[in-house]
């Protein structure tokens, strides 16, 4: 097969591959919520507003999609899927779950 067949089928794939990325962070954007911690040390999460939520979404669609950016944040959700296969708790590292202005605690 020719050199220039087989980086056409790369790039091809790694397009698909960056739009599938942007799409699955567009929606963790849209469902994240912000958490703020009150004196008595309690946590209460909010959702955002929806202008909030479409802004955050196409920011973190728009990140996710980054080449080489995308990469990390496929590292991350290993990291998700890891931690839900231990029977850990979101709470217990939640840096992996941070998705722009506030936190998506769904694994996927």
């Amino acid at each position: 097969m020719d050199s220039h067949v087989l980086l056409n089928r790369f790039l091809y794939g790694y397009r698909m591959f960056t739009i599938a990325m942007g799409v699955y962070g567009a929606s963790r954007g849209y469902r994240a919520t912000t958490s703020t911690r009150q004196r008595n040390g309690t946590v209460t999460r909010k959702v955002l507003l929806l202008g909030d939520r479409i802004m955050n979404s196409l920011g973190m669609g728009l990140y996710y999609s980054l080449p080489g950016v995308n990469l990390v944040e496929l590292a991350r959700l290993a990291n998700r899927l890891d931690m839900k296969s231990r029977g850990l708790s979101p709470s217990e590292d939640p840096d992996q779950y941070r998705e722009g202005q506030g936190y998506c605690m769904d694994t996927l």
